[in-house]
């Protein structure tokens, strides 16, 4: 088997059918897709998955609950693919991801990990505008071709802004080893796990080509986190942390990019500015209140 779907499971049935139908839809068939379900059985998927009687497909729950980054470990180590991809329960894939994932991964035998842009939709599956991800094509390497990414060059450009989405990821199993998702966090477990990937000298490759589709909507875990500003807090405590290893690893650039967080000052400013503009004057001000913490804490400023 060359890759395995594994979809961490949250109870999101209706979008969990679509995450499920483009697997289906994909024009390579040398795939499994397992659903991991988080905490118990959920018997209309579990029936759903049952119903398309398709060998390769299987629906799996733990036990116990096991929190967002759990259920991600959870899926790596059920995993028996050479790969495995993290598609999200909200999401969906374009028809050709796993043929030309595949594809470009034995253009890069030494790779550990793959990549590829994304189109991002709403609640209804239709193409929206969304201004912090425009933001982000300008920041991953303009590459008309795969592109390989590694050492100091590839820290630094990701601590300039995280322009890889994490449920694009292919991840070659056997370059990963044990290495998991470190529950210490909940939105930056993504970046935490890349940047421990190039630490240890591994490559990571840019396809440049649009196979994925990422839904933003209120419920997901992205809006939560930003609502409530927790998902800055912990981006920062992150960057500050990377910012001592980068230094001790002799990544000094890296280092200096990642202590002064330019990209999570600009993010809580951009959505400051936002609540503003749609009349929210108390959640503006307390997000730029928080912004001026951050800045009286930046070491470097």
């Amino acid at each position: 088997m060359s890759l395995t779907f594994a979809i961490p499971f949250y109870r999101q049935f209706a979008y969990l059918q679509r995450a499920v139908e483009s697997v289906r839809r994909q024009t390579c068939s040398d795939w499994e897709l397992i659903v991991s379900a988080d905490g118990g059985l959920v018997p209309e998927a579990e029936e759903y998955i049952r119903s398309l009687d398709d060998s390769r497909i299987r629906y799996s729950a733990s036990e116990n609950p096991l929190g967002m980054v759990g259920n991600w470990n959870r899926c790596l180590d059920l995993a028996g693919g050479k790969f495995v991809t993290l598609l999200h329960d909200d999401d969906e894939l374009e028809p050709d991801y796993a043929e030309r994932m595949l594809q470009v991964a034995g253009e890069f035998p030494e790779a550990a990990a793959f990549f590829c842009r994304t189109t991002i939709i709403d609640e209804q599956g239709s193409e929206r505008f969304s201004f912090p991800d425009y933001y982000k094509s300008f920041l991953r390497p303009a590459a008309k071709q795969p592109v390989s990414l590694s050492g100091e060059s590839a820290a630094a450009a990701l601590m300039r802004g995280n322009f890889i989405f994490c449920p694009t990821l292919m991840f070659r199993r056997d370059r990963l080893g044990e290495q998991r998702f470190d529950d210490r966090w909940r939105m930056v477990q993504d970046l935490d796990f890349i940047v421990r990937l190039l630490l240890k000298d591994q490559h990571l490759v840019q396809v440049p080509d649009i196979l994925y589709r990422y839904r933003r909507h209120r419920e997901n875990a992205t809006e939560t986190y930003s609502a409530d500003l927790s998902r800055f807090d912990e981006e920062w405590a992150l960057l500050q942390e990377l910012s001592a290893t980068f230094n001790s690893r002799g990544w000094h650039q890296a280092a200096e990019i990642a202590a002064r967080g330019r990209i999570i000052r600009l993010n809580l400013l951009y959505n400051a500015l936002r609540s503003g503009l749609k009349g929210r004057g108390a959640v503006a001000m307390r997000q730029l209140r928080h912004l001026g913490r951050l800045r009286r804490v930046n070491p470097l400023d």
